[in-house]
């Protein structure tokens, strides 16, 4: 459950079904409240849902009914973004860049992640009242693993880690490290909206010429199984079990300023996660 502590000293219960719950944070101009979830049974992969009043994330561990019962339901509310499994196998907790301090980032997430001792990245974009995103790899090599973020005073942002009650890649049982912008941005795309024929694409620094070649991108979807066995395997259109469905990238428009780049793609489909590869991309 999502609790809310009300002033005199009341709990009230307004938001179910999530499975492993292991950050908390608020986001944007309204503040609005964001947790990390962990891949498991009912839970396809870790992902990171916006909190709000009446919702279910999926899991039936807040339901009375036994489990051996319980057949899922397809009206549970989506993640904003679904964390690849490859990058991210244990999410925890988050932090938004809230200034230039910390590099080109300002206005997005950084999630930990527990089992890689890593920071993924999330753009975050607000559609008639819904999250959906984008999620990159950030940074890696933490100590323990990365369990807790907070900023400090200079901007510099703290990343407390741990190894206990689960496992991690990471050789120590905790750390407290310190991670601050080095004053060089990287090449680097720092964020992917969705557009009616596609996603537009935004750099931190101008792309060369051979990003308009739409060869160098390899785009593709899949979806995750709703289902009682542990996490989920990727699913293509036609519901082929461990595959992803290519999408053609039929152009890719560079602007004047090398900045942004159009992608127009054919036959994709809405509800699927998109995965965009990029290649020979150069600043």
């Amino acid at each position: 459950w999502g609790i809310r502590h009300i002033a005199d000293g009341r709990m009230e219960g307004i938001a179910s079904g999530l499975r492993e719950p292991n950050g908390i944070g608020t986001f944007g101009s309204e503040r609005d409240i964001f947790v990390t979830d962990n891949q498991g049974q009912w839970t396809a992969a870790c992902k990171l849902n916006h909190l709000r009043s009446g919702q279910f994330f999926g899991h039936p561990s807040a339901r009375p009914e036994p489990k051996k019962s319980y057949q899922g339901r397809a009206d549970f509310t989506p993640p904003a973004v679904w964390f690849p499994y490859t990058l991210a196998r244990s999410v925890s907790g988050m932090a938004e860049v809230m200034d230039e301090r910390f590099g080109p980032f300002k206005g997005q997430l950084l999630v930990g992640d527990f089992q890689n001792a890593l920071l993924a990245r999330v753009f975050l974009e607000k559609v008639n009242g819904n999250y959906q995103g984008a999620v990159f790899p950030f940074l890696n090599g933490f100590r323990s693993g990365v369990n807790r973020l907070s900023y400090g005073p200079d901007g510099s942002l703290y990343v407390g880690g741990l190894q206990r009650t689960w496992a991690s890649i990471a050789p120590d049982p905790s750390s407290l490290e310190r991670v601050s912008f080095s004053g060089k941005n990287p090449f680097a795309i720092r964020k992917v909206e969705a557009k009616r024929n596609g996603f537009l694409l935004t750099f931190t620094h101008p792309a060369t010429s051979e990003a308009s070649n739409p060869d160098n991108f390899d785009v593709s979807q899949f979806r995750y199984a709703y289902q009682a066995s542990y996490g989920s395997p990727r699913f293509s259109h036609d519901a082929v079990k461990n595959s992803q469905s290519p999408i053609s990238v039929s152009k890719a428009s560079l602007s004047p300023n090398g900045l942004e780049l159009q992608l127009t793609l054919k036959d994709w489909k809405k509800g699927f996660v998109t995965e965009i590869r990029c290649f020979d991309l150069m600043s």
